[in-house]
């Protein structure tokens, strides 16, 4: 191998190296994932979900959520002023869609705590 070939050939490996470390640490930074089971990867999935379809529902979530975790109850909720806990039961149901609603639905309650925004759901109701 000549020394311009060598040289051409650690160029490559050395600019895939980059590409790939820099990917792998920018992908979702922002957001950990409880590492419970299998359950982390379907979160993931959710999150490229969000990421390829709503773009703008994906620069919410990571913007209002530093924290993804999972709770034994009944529904899915928040823990202001960052965290989404997912139950258990919306992730045992194996739908990537569900889990992906689930991010974008808690993001926007988020989004509502740390904007201060209240809802007067009364005032809507007896509006309409």
């Amino acid at each position: 191998i000549s020394y311009k070939e060598r040289n051409h050939r650690m160029y490559i490996k050395n600019a895939l190296t980059f590409l790939f470390l820099f990917l792998s640490i920018n992908t979702f930074a922002q957001i950990k994932v409880a590492d419970v089971a299998d359950y982390k990867q379907k979160v993931d999935s959710a999150i490229i979900l969000i990421k390829t379809y709503d773009i703008e529902k994906y620069e919410l979530l990571i913007k209002e959520c530093n924290n993804v975790d999972f709770i034994i109850g009944d529904f899915s909720s928040t823990q202001p002023p960052h965290t989404i806990v997912i139950n258990i039961k919306d992730i045992k149901l194996n739908s990537i869609n569900n889990i992906a609603s689930i991010l974008v639905h808690e993001s926007l309650h988020l989004y509502f705590y740390n904007k201060k925004i209240l809802l007067n759901l009364c005032a809507f109701i007896n509006k309409y």
